[in-house]
């Protein structure tokens, strides 16, 4: 493989450990709308954008969809998440290092199904509004993910092809989207399982920015050695 020339992170799970708290807060809209649902009954909802994961619920909770308007549990799910997040984000370790170590290196860039209200309220917590060179939010595509949309757009805006690119993933639907794309992919285990990420088509796994020795085989298109004896530890 060769040397990405440019890094693409995904935001929750990625960048600010925030996976838990989006399940929370869908938790808490859910009994808001009369419907008592448990955590690990969400997980499906996952990196998927807002219309995406009412489809998803609606699949999922069949009849007990029928208590919800998808309107009003998106109102009382985003209302909740902005009252929390200034307290209860963090960011995931060693990422902010990370990323102003190679902000001027490489270029930079930012793919999220979140809107981009919600984006800019979680730069401005962390400090990084002037650490991406480029930004796609769920306002610039027409199609989610797991579609490669959002990864062909901002190789695009980088002028090189999607296969260059390293991103930064936490998830199957957009392991599946940069995959497809013809990405590398990096996925960080900040929600799900390293097998399972693996499984999904990342070709290497962290558990976070302090994973030297993984991410220098990352940053340099190797998949040979100490990540692969890593990856083995945790899966078996």
């Amino acid at each position: 493989m060769p040397e990405p020339k440019a890094l693409i992170f995904d935001l929750d799970g990625v960048l600010i450990d925030s996976e838990p708290l989006h399940l929370r807060t869908w938790v808490e809209a859910l009994s808001q709308c009369g419907l008592q649902v448990a955590e690990d009954e969400l997980e499906g909802l996952h990196g998927r954008a807002s219309d995406e994961a009412i489809l998803w619920l609606q699949e999922h909770l069949g009849q007990r969809a029928e208590s919800f308007s998808s309107q009003e549990l998106l109102e009382h799910k985003r209302a909740r998440y902005i009252e929390l997040m200034s307290t209860e984000l963090r960011a995931v370790p060693g990422v902010d290092e990370f990323l102003r170590r190679h902000k001027g290196v490489l270029p930079l860039g930012l793919v999220t199904s979140a809107g981009l209200k919600f984006v800019g309220r979680s730069l401005k917590i962390f400090n990084w509004r002037n650490i991406f060179d480029a930004l796609i939010g769920a306002e610039h595509v027409t199609r989610a993910k797991p579609h490669p949309e959002a990864y062909q757009k901002v190789a695009a805006r980088f002028k090189i092809e999607p296969s260059e690119c390293l991103v930064f993933e936490d998830s199957e639907v957009g392991i599946e989207a940069a995959r497809t794309a013809g990405a590398m992919v990096c996925a960080v285990a900040t929600s799900l399982k390293p097998k399972t990420l693996r499984r999904a088509g990342a070709h290497w796994v962290i558990r976070d920015f302090h994973d030297a020795d993984t991410l220098k085989s990352a940053l340099g298109g190797s998949r040979r050695g100490k990540v692969a004896n890593w990856v083995h530890g945790l899966t078996h």
